[in-house]
């Protein structure tokens, strides 16, 4: 059975204090704000502001509609026929939707529909049935108001701002490779009220940007195992460690004397550029076409050798390779080891390719936590060590203990 979460009780709360509201206002009609304030109850405070905005906005104009046509044509709609004065008012919603649109708020159209029928028809006949139409807008206000306001509320805690808290990308993703709704509403709750957090990533701009598009700022994004930052207010990259061209050209001189297909990774004006040679088989076309053609990220073919045409340092090298070329591949770095390290991983697309991630010594030697900790101010950093294989509660657990409990 589900745990009985916040919402559920804030929610509760704000029908409860409209209830209230209502019997010492002894006034309007409580339905309408306890409507109100269970739609307008969401998980994030952003949330519940725009639901607000647009249940504000649709009102006012499908109240003020409803009088406008009540004053106007209330003698003639009742002499009317029932056909005809159903297809007046019917017409009337081409115009109140248009105005919904025109205002650049179409997300109010379907109620200030709902509340130009309510005053039009359910209401017409009411000794005063403008009476109605001002009492539905401030019932609805109420229940807005009441929403909000129990939304924000929130129980004190001590706040560890002098922490830095770094978490793994893949600790975040659920089995479809993606944050779950639970999970980034937490952790954006723990952004807006101070927590300094880290994504650190192995994947470039273009891979990370659609999984992390919804958690909000400021997130430090520190990519491809450390050698990047990525700033998505700015849509700028950083190299914060490279190989220099010394030692990527005679090594990539080599891998391509062997037939290895090269794709070479450098920062320029604060762009990532990923550049690559003749494709050398199916997998390396398909890597480019399914991967990495993004905007974010700058793509530069070469029909010639890269090492002929590429003179500055770069942030990383990658080859696809098959498993049983390892050994072949590792001649070749030995005698770059001091300068270089790699990580193999996983080919996406296919079964038996493997990824081949050339990267500069450096970030086995530099803890970068611990340099932006130093930028941020921070006292200390703490590593998350949960996954979300285990369970999100025990990573959010773990994540907020370190928040409000410090280490």
């Amino acid at each position: 059975m589900p745990k009985i979460g916040a919402r559920m009780v804030k929610t509760s709360l704000a029908v409860f204090l409209c209830f209230v509201l209502y019997s010492i206002r002894n006034a309007g009609i409580p339905f309408y704000s306890a409507i109100a304030a269970v739609l307008c109850t969401q998980p994030e405070m952003n949330e519940s502001l725009s639901k607000g905005k647009s249940r504000i906005i649709g009102t006012c104009i499908g109240g003020f509609a409803g009088m406008g046509v009540l004053f106007l044509f209330q003698p003639l709609l009742g002499q009317m026929n029932d056909l005809i004065r159903y297809a007046i008012i019917s017409l009337m919603l081409i115009p109140l939707i248009q105005m919904t649109v025109w205002m650049k708020q179409p997300d109010s159209s379907y109620l200030s529909c709902v509340v130009f029928l309510c005053v039009t028809i359910s209401h017409a006949g009411d000794a005063d049935p403008f009476f109605f139409a001002i009492n539905r807008m401030i019932d609805t206000l109420i229940g807005i108001f009441i929403a909000v306001g129990v939304n924000a509320f929130h129980l004190p805690h001590h706040k560890h701002k002098e922490i830095l808290i770094e978490i793994p990308l893949r600790y975040l993703l659920n089995e479809q490779n993606k944050i779950s709704t639970y999970m980034r509403i937490h952790i954006n709750r723990l952004i807006k009220e101070g927590a300094h957090i880290m994504i650190r990533s192995q994947g470039t701009p273009s891979q990370m940007l659609p999984v992390i598009e919804k958690l909000e700022e400021p997130l430090t994004c520190i990519l491809m195992e450390g050698v990047l930052r990525y700033d998505r207010d700015t849509n700028s990259c950083i190299a914060l460690h490279s190989i220099s061209y010394g030692v990527w050209h005679p090594l990539a001189k080599s891998l391509e004397t062997k037939g290895f297909s090269l794709f070479l990774y450098e920062v320029k004006d604060e762009l990532l550029y990923i550049h690559h040679g003749p494709y050398q088989n199916l997998w390396d076309r398909k890597f480019y076409m399914c991967e990495y053609k993004e905007t974010v990220q700058r793509y530069v073919t070469h029909d010639q050798k890269l090492s002929k045409q590429l003179h500055q340092d770069m942030i990383s090298m990658m080859l696809l390779i098959k498993e049983e070329q390892l050994n072949e591949i590792q001649q070749c770095l030995l005698p770059y080891m001091e300068h270089i390290t790699w990580v193999l991983y996983e080919h996406p697309y296919g079964e038996k390719e493997k990824m081949l991630q050339i990267y500069s010594q450096e970030i086995a030697r530099v803890d970068l936590a611990n340099t932006y900790a130093e930028m941020l101010q921070c006292q200390t950093v703490y590593k998350v060590r949960h996954s979300h294989q285990e369970s999100e509660k025990h990573l959010l657990h773990e994540i907020r203990h370190v928040f409000y409990h410090g280490k």
